[in-house]
């Protein structure tokens, strides 16, 4: 199947289908769940809370403090008592009863707010007797951070190893980004998360939706996914892990746990950079509703709606839909982008054990003009001077006939199912498809006479399906008289991506295109497509990959303040590629790589020091195949290596507030480095570019990060890398990577004006530089100055229902370029204001 040069359909009409198909959908299931939650809700004065597990007296005074209502209690009754704390959104009555579930007390309305304790009538105690029969899950157990107001989570992370352990007690460096920093710094794609996270370097070459977006952390490109704690290749989520960050709307997501270091216990093959886990929102037992609309800089504008709640009285059914669509122009000339994503989820309780969760989402992401940068760069200059161009110029020589569209549909059924208090055991298949079409050009180098001397079209249609099994148990066992720790799985994905056609022509004056310099712009000319001798440049290809893996992985704990994490992986990685590799199509060029049995070891011990601090120590194993190829054309071996890493972690105020600091280390052999000569790339037989496997790698460093609650009032989330990755001579191997960065978000709500909220952000790194015979020769171009951007963020409450915010980026305008090898800028100041309102 061949690319066609009509468009299947523009971006217009797309655009009115995506809009009127999830607004139609919102407002369908909204009045159903708005229905169904009317009966089902016993009382219409619902909010949300965030009160952690507790001693009883102690619960009950923050639920005073956050309602507003009176309780009171004889001592007598409540002494000795705890509760198992709230968090999510209640009715008054709902919130009273779950927070006394177990004390064998109930709360007694005596109206105008005022409630009393007393000891449960023989029905109620009957009834919480049945309702013990169904076990409570609450916020603290499954991590969901939608209405805690705070910037760090007590619940579990099981990214790392499969096990559910907190922050503490897992033996690498997580960042959380929960919910509500989402919310406040208006973090509305996975790009702008990334941009945030401890130890991550985020280069965006151009504009996050249609530029090349590259992620890093620890020296290697990010690879690793989870979408509800189930592995997903990067194809799931988009074009390829380069093009597909900005694209993706967080307005779906609870919040977004980044592990560092290497995680091949859980994902198989893989580099020794981070894990990068979405946790999407889940249907709620109490009706909630929000809507959000924003304006910002470059005529912006961003609509949001999310209803979720039960469906029958029993609340035994539960639904939630989430839609948002989000529009705009960019700071770079003759650029603009849209983008949008439905999600829907359906929780039906199958008893009093088994869950069955469905759902769905659909994507799309559209952009115009979109600059876009190759490895080789995309800078400009007369004779052997930088071209002195304006920040906002496009390196595109297509700002009107450029495009490209893309759309992803993700589909998954899940079904968990609880032996008992300490078994469970979860099925999920998921199935992704993505699709994307892109017509772009670009110059490298114009002389002063305007003429293009080296340019480059491309025109591609990709198609990606994945299919995706994960299955695990786990749970809690004893041995040698104390309780321990097991997690064991088994997850799999097919990935198939074909590209129809692919057309790439490198043309030195051919006329296709015509560009100038007037008045510091550059000035094209539209390309003749006809013209171009497409059966010269026509190669379709097909690559399918599969991987297979089982892992098991246990925490011991021979002593009360000593935890042994021990676990092992294997998995099977399956590789084929087909290539035609002449215009006449009679010959192709095939990769075929099979591993098997690849075994990926893992170790970690905590000790804790005192009840808020541990030590920990862990270790693991590199397996990553590849698809470059030396001079000779032969394909490299798969890298291998080794991950260490020492560190401290601290928690306090029942989680609310987590501190760590790390060392770190990796050794990799058969690490890919390009080679280039005097005169260019060096290139295989087939014309790619050619790699060396370098052995004796070694990449160090060290980090620190604090995040939650400093005070009731005070949060922060701040974090600082140092890192340096050097091959066996001890060159640096990636200078165009930051070796030092420091990130910080904070937000205080004064206690006089308990209604406001003032926060503000600030990002810094280092120089960097071109890595050697890669960049223009022009130490002022390959060299980067460090550069610090701040953004600052107002909000405000009305009332319990409807807030305002105002973020503004960059608030002090720095002008500062984000890659050694194009002329891409970050953006300059903006502002966004935006309005939420919840029921």
């Amino acid at each position: 199947m061949y690319f066609q040069n009509q468009r299947r359909a523009t971006v217009l009409q797309s655009t009115i289908r995506a809009l009127l198909f999830a607004a139609g959908t919102v407002a369908v299931s909204a009045a159903a769940i708005q229905s169904a939650a009317a009966q089902a809700q016993t009382s219409p004065e619902s909010r949300r809370y965030q009160i952690p597990a507790g001693p009883l007296t102690q619960t009950l005074g923050q639920f005073v403090t956050q309602s507003g209502v009176s309780v009171t209690a004889s001592s007598s009754l409540t002494d000795g008592k705890t509760s198992p704390g709230l968090t999510g959104t209640y009715s008054i009555t709902g919130a009273l009863s779950a927070l006394l579930q177990g004390t064998g007390l109930e709360a007694f309305d005596q109206g105008d707010g005022a409630y009393v304790l007393r000891v449960a009538s023989p029905a109620a105690a009957a009834t919480e007797q049945t309702m013990q029969k169904v076990r409570v899950v609450s916020a603290e157990e499954t991590g969901t951070t939608e209405g805690t107001r705070s910037l760090t989570t007590p619940g579990p992370v099981a990214a790392a190893t499969g096990l559910n352990l907190s922050l503490r007690e897992t033996p690498q460096s997580v960042t959380v980004i929960t919910r509500e920093r989402i919310d406040q710094q208006s973090l509305n794609s996975l790009a702008d998360i990334a941009e945030q996270v401890t130890g991550v370097y985020y280069n965006s070459r151009g504009t996050p939706i249609g530029g090349r977006t590259l992620m890093y952390a620890r020296g290697y490109e990010v690879d690793s996914y989870q979408i509800d704690g189930v592995n997903v290749p990067w194809e799931t989520l988009a074009e390829s892990e380069r093009y597909g960050h900005g694209s993706l709307d967080t307005a779906i997501y609870d919040s977004v746990t980044v592990v560092r270091g290497s995680t091949g216990l859980m994902t198989g093959a893989g580099d020794p950079s981070a894990l990068m886990a979405l946790t999407r929102k889940k249907p709620t037992h109490e009706l909630q509703t929000s809507f959000e609309a924003t304006l910002g800089s470059w005529d912006h504008y961003r609509l949001m709606a999310d209803v979720g709640g039960p469906l029958n009285a029993s609340g035994s059914l539960r639904g939630r839909v989430v839609a948002a669509y989000d529009q705009g122009d960019s700071w770079v000339d003759d650029y603009s982008n849209d983008r949008s994503v439905f999600y829907g989820a359906f929780e039906a309780d199958l008893g009093e054990r088994t869950l069955l969760r469905l759902t769905l989402e659909h994507g799309t992401a559209d952009s115009k003009g979109a600059p876009w940068a190759e490895d080789y760069g995309s800078y400009f200059y007369f004779d052997d001077g930088v071209t002195p161009m304006p920040k906002s110029t496009s390196t595109n020589i297509s700002p009107h006939w450029s495009y490209l569209n893309s759309d992803r549909t993700y589909a998954s059924a899940t079904l968990e199912h609880r032996f008992n208090d300490d078994w469970s055991a979860t099925f999920t298949y998921g199935f992704g498809k993505f699709n994307t079409d892109m017509r772009r050009g670009m110059v490298n180098s114009i002389p002063e006479d305007g003429s293009p001397v080296i340019a480059r079209l491309l025109s591609l249609d990709f198609n990606y399906d994945t299919h995706i099994v994960d299955v695990r148990v786990d749970g809690k066992y004893r041995l040698f008289g104390r309780e321990h720790d097991l997690v064991v799985g088994l997850n799999m994905y097919r990935n198939d991506q074909a590209a129809p056609l692919s057309v790439y022509d490198d043309f030195r004056g051919f006329g296709y295109s015509s560009a100038s310099w007037s008045n510091g712009r550059l000035r094209y000319t539209d390309p003749d497509w006809n013209a171009m001798p497409g059966s010269e440049a026509d190669y379709p290809y097909d690559i399918d990959t599969r991987q297979e893996g089982a892992y098991v992985a246990t925490r011991l704990r021979p002593m009360d303040r000593l935890s042994v994490i021990l676990g092992g992986r294997i998995t099977n990685w399956e590789y084929f590629y087909a290539e035609r590799a002449t215009a006449n199509h009679d010959s192709y060029v095939y990769s075929d790589l099979d591993y098997n049995n690849e075994f990926t070891p893992y170790a970690g011990v905590v000790v804790d020091l005192t009840d808020a601090l541990s030590a920990y120590a862990s270790y693991t194993q590199i397996f990553k195949p590849q698809e470059k190829r030396d001079v000779s054309g032969n394909l490299l071996e798969p890298e291998e290596g080794d991950t260490y890493e020492l560190g401290l972690k601290g928690a306090w105020f029942e989680g609310r507030l987590n501190a760590s600091a790390a060392v770190f280390e990796s050794k990799r052999n058969n690490l890919g480095v390009a080679l280039r000569d005097a005169e260019g790339p060096i290139l295989t037989p087939n014309g790619d570019q050619a790699y060396s496997a370098e052995d004796h790698t070694e990449g160090r460093g060290w980090e620190i990060e604090v995040a939650g609650e400093l005070t009731p009032n005070w949060q922060i989330q701040a974090g600082y890398t140092r890192f340096k990755n050097e091959d066996s001579a001890g060159d640096v191997l990636n200078p165009e990577q930051p070796e030092q960065q420091f990130k910080l978000f904070t937000q205080y709500r004064p206690e006089a004006l308990s209604k406001l909220s003032v926060g503000g952000s600030l990002r810094w790194q280092d120089d960097t530089a071109a890595v050697a015979g890669w960049g223009t020769g022009n130490p002022d171009f390959d060299n980067l100055d460090s550069y610090v951007v701040v953004g600052v963020n107002l909000g405000y409450e009305l009332n319990e229902q409807v807030s305002l915010s105002l973020l503004v980026n960059n608030v002090l305008d720095e002008e500062y370029r984000v890659s050694s090898y194009s002329h891409s800028y970050g953006a300059p100041r903006s502002a966004t204001f935006s309005v939420r309102a919840r029921f």
